[in-house]
């Protein structure tokens, strides 16, 4: 028998759960399942919401529109428990809801979504080859990677020795995940990934909702992690084309150097898409034919999970509702959110089902012009209809994530529920697949199913090859990575395997593969692939990657040198010969540039030419004019500076046959003979500035003060200089700033304060915080307490049920390695109880909220 474990995201937005079960008896239609609910379908919308939090508060997420709007925020009582960007996730009161529903810097406002993991020595090691870098030395060593997931068991032996941070990003800060699915998948995760890369440094970070997720893919990359596997999926969250505010983030890691590896999704035959269709006209969909209903069965106990989402981001004037019927078409639950323009296109139910049953899912056109492509999920249970494509999850689609599907380790073959691509704007997905199947400690035998466990295996390779090349980008690794993988399925990248099944000793072989860079040096009147009798007596010094290792190497021509697949080479000539002048490079068979340098990216074998060119006999009678100038590196010629710079310039130069030098501040001119050789150093750099290099205009630039030129045309030649800072009072230092600076507080609560440090004068030391004169009975912590410049911790700071009501002030003190101390002052103040009852507001306003984490094992078929 074997399992896999399912894992989603939640949005829970606002789900109504029917308080009746009217009979549909007299109203079903046997033939293809047509219905007709307009006989208990509410008239109105319906608003009524449940609190969610044990002290009558409910959690939050507000997207303000300003991130200095958070003060006008706070003063409604909430308490923030994560933020990213304008994003903040809070706890309300319910006696503020509705001034804070009403109040005009609040954008939108809806519940945290809350994700699920994908349902982890694995046999998945052998299946991908990375045994056989493990024989050839390569573990992951020194790469930091981190898994964020749900929850971990920290103490776990398998993992324990590599972990170098962990950090809950949890409002209760419940590294765990408070429950022991959580605790097992994230583990699960890490466990396959240290098999993969046994040397790999680890960190595990752990979330509850949305924005706890932001909040740990922010950190994760502003400490420097290099690769991210990430087993879990959010729905209605945004359109699946890659432009969610979570696939953002995705991409901004990417652009940052930050590898993102996400499991595909595990929700091919629970997934439905198409466009809403009624051909009878009655107002309800039709999925098949005229079938009106989408069938499944349930299980006894099990939580029904159906989410609907439709193409009309972000705020919808077309209104969809949602309904589940049991097996006798009772309606027992139903979504009937209002969409008129203001709210997301969005429909969600949640129920615990009773008994083990069929269940049918009816969608209703209720409102709006026009109709709109249906995108339906109903995790953990196949549909009667469903569509395999297009069924991935969020960050799944992210133009910057490395998508994983699933194929089951002994085979290789797709797993039946991976989900599929292509993204609503047509880009295949997944990219690769890896196994699973397999077995951990924490899911036992060969008992760890879904794309949950296929993710870990990618980004534990990637780990190895980061380990053999360090300055690996990631486009470099996935284009790696792909280039090695097993083509399964159509020919070429498809939208079921991606570019096929991960091969670790086949991406590693990419990565040692060798590339021949050879050399030539030839007159111009030689053009490879004719040679001349014999090469130029030139040197030139070539910089490359052999092994892993970046080298520097003088040759002379012809010379070939064996460089790493996949890695750059440049070349650049470092002597001068006599009678003779640079033309230019050629990349044969890709192009030639007329540069000093000449830079490759070796993706395959190369020939590069040196072209020369003879000087011939000077000619006094024509003339050559030659410009120089000294300009500050902030004006880029031709743009001109109102002043040169005042250095001194020394040129040798042919004049009338005759060899001259005139030492001068530019701007200067001087008259060469023709195909005659001039040569300028700078002789004298003035106060204030500093080298940088020159530049033969439109020809190409040197780090050296001494340049030669061949005078075959008139020619502008800038000197480049940097301005440097007046070390005068420019002492470095560091200054302090913090948001908000006035909180309001109930005795209990728990209060958060955000302080930045900023560098000044290149300050790059280390602050430590600490917090002084606390309010009675509260404790303070700082995340995290030591930080860098120009970055931000944040003061949690939690009061006492007994905590006086009062005005307090609290020091914060900063304090740097080189001794600078800083200070600035957090206020708290008791916030004001408003004058209206509670129950007035949930009489006329109840939020049913329902927040559930389920990670369940399904069986599988053999």
């Amino acid at each position: 028998m074997k399992f896999k474990t399912l894992a989603l995201a939640l949005i829970l937005t606002f789900t109504i759960l029917a308080s009746f079960k009217p009979s549909l008896g007299n109203n079903e239609n046997k033939v293809g399942n047509q219905i007709d609910l307009k006989s208990f379908v509410p008239t109105t919308k319906n608003k009524n919401l449940t609190l969610s939090e044990e002290d009558g508060s409910i959690k939050l997420v507000f997207k303000l529109n300003d991130e200095s709007d958070l003060v006008r925020l706070l003063k409604n009582n909430v308490t923030v428990e994560a933020s990213y960007k304008n994003l903040i996730q809070a706890k309300v009161p319910a006696n503020a809801l509705p001034k804070i529903f009403n109040s005009s810097f609040i954008l939108f406002f809806k519940p945290p979504s809350k994700a699920i993991p994908f349902a982890i020595q694995s046999e998945g090691v052998n299946s991908i080859q990375a045994n056989l870098l493990h024989l050839q030395g390569v573990f992951g060593e020194n790469v930091k990677v981190a898994i964020i997931d749900l929850g971990f068991d920290i103490s776990n032996p398998e993992i324990q020795s590599n972990i170098v941070e962990y950090k809950s990003f949890r409002a209760d800060e419940d590294i765990t995940g408070g429950s022991l699915e959580n605790l097992r998948h994230g583990t699960a995760c890490a466990e396959i990934l240290i098999d993969v890369a046994p040397k790999a440094k680890l960190y595990l970070f752990n979330f509850e909702t949305d924005i706890e997720f932001l909040a740990a893919l922010d950190y994760a990359v502003n400490i420097g992690v290099k690769v991210i596997s990430c087993s879990i999926g959010f729905v209605n969250v945004g359109p699946y084309d890659g432009t969610s505010y979570i696939d953002e983030a995705v991409d901004e890691a990417r652009a940052k150097g930050v590898l993102f590896v996400v499991a595909a999704g595990n929700e091919a035959l629970e997934h439905w898409s198409g466009n809403f269709k009624d051909e009878d006209g009655d107002g309800f969909h039709e999925f098949y034919l005229k079938d009106e209903t989408n069938e499944f069965l349930a299980y006894k106990g099990s939580i029904i999970r159906v989410f609907l989402s439709w193409n009309d981001w972000p705020y919808s004037n077309i209104d969809y509702d949602l309904y589940l019927l049991d097996e006798s078409s009772n309606l027992i639950a139903y979504s009937n959110n209002p969409q008129t323009g203001f709210q997301p296109p969005i429909e969600e139910i949640l129920f615990v089902s009773p008994k083990t049953s069929v269940y049918r899912i009816v969608i209703e056109k209720t409102g709006g012009e026009g109709n709109a492509k249906l995108h339906l999920f109903n995790f953990d249970f196949n549909l009667e209809h469903y569509v395999e494509s297009e069924s991935l999850t969020c960050p799944a689609e992210a133009k910057g994530s490395l998508t994983v599907g699933a194929v089951f380790f002994a085979t290789k073959d797709i797993e039946s529920f991976s989900s599929r691509g292509p993204t609503d704007d047509g880009r295949i997905k997944p990219d690769l697949t890896g196994p699973d199947g397999v077995s951990t400690s924490s899911y036992g035998l060969s008992n760890f199913f879904g794309t949950s466990a296929s993710a870990p295996h990618v980004a534990g390779v990637a780990t190895l090859l980061l380990s053999v090349n360090p300055n690996l980008a990631p486009d470099q690794i996935q284009s790696i990575l792909e280039k090695g993988a097993i083509d399964k399925g159509a020919l070429g990248k498809d939208n079921i395997y991606g570019s096929g099944v991960i091969d670790a000793f086949k991406a590693y072989n990419l990565i040692k593969e060798k590339r021949t860079l050879e050399i030539h040096a030839h007159s111009i009147g030689f053009q490879y692939p004719n040679e001349p009798s014999e090469e130029l007596d030139v040197e030139i010094m070539v910089n490359y990657v052999s092994d892993g290792l970046t080298r520097n190497e003088i040759v002379k021509p012809i010379s070939k040198i064996l460089v790493d697949y996949g890695t750059e080479a440049s070349l650049k000539i470092i002597s001068e010969l006599t009678n003779y002048s640079l033309v230019e490079w050629d990349d044969y068979g890709i192009g030639r540039v007329k540069t000093q340098e000449l830079k490759l990216f070796m993706n395959e074998d190369k020939i590069v030419i040196a072209y020369f060119k003879l000087l011939e006999a000077f000619n006094a009678s024509k003339k050559a004019i030659l410009t120089i100038h000294a300009h500050s590196n902030d004006f880029q010629y031709p743009n001109e500076p109102p002043n040169e710079v005042k250095a001194k310039i020394l040129i040798n130069y042919f004049e009338d046959g005759l060899e001259k030098s005139v030492e001068k501040e530019p701007i200067f001119q001087v008259s060469a003979d023709y195909n005659s050789i001039a040569k300028l150093t700078v002789t004298s750099i003035p106060s204030g500035f500093s080298w940088l290099e020159w530049d033969n205009y439109r020809f190409g630039r040197t780090s050296s003060i001494n340049l030669t030129v061949f005078v075959d045309e008139e020619k502008t030649l800038i000197a480049y200089f940097k301005p440097e800072i007046e070390e005068t009072n420019m002492q470095k230092d560091f200054s302090l700033s913090i948001s908000p600076q006035t909180q309001f507080f109930f005795p209990g609560q728990t209060i958060n304060y955000t302080i930045f440090v900023s560098s000044i004068n290149g300050f790059d030391s280390e602050v430590t915080f600490n917090a002084f004169d606390l309010p009675p009975n509260s404790t303070a912590q700082f995340y995290p307490q030591l930080i860098k410049p120009n970055a931000s911790t944040t003061l949690m700071l939690r009061t006492s049920p007994v905590t006086p009501p009062a005005l307090y002030t609290i020091r914060i003190i900063a304090s740097s390695n080189d001794n600078i101390v800083k200070s600035i002052e957090a206020h708290l103040e008791p916030a004001v109880i408003p004058s209206f009852k509670p129950e007035s507001i949930i009489s006329s306003f109840i939020i049913i909220i329902i927040f559930h984490i389920i990670s369940l094992k399904r069986r599988r078929k053999l």
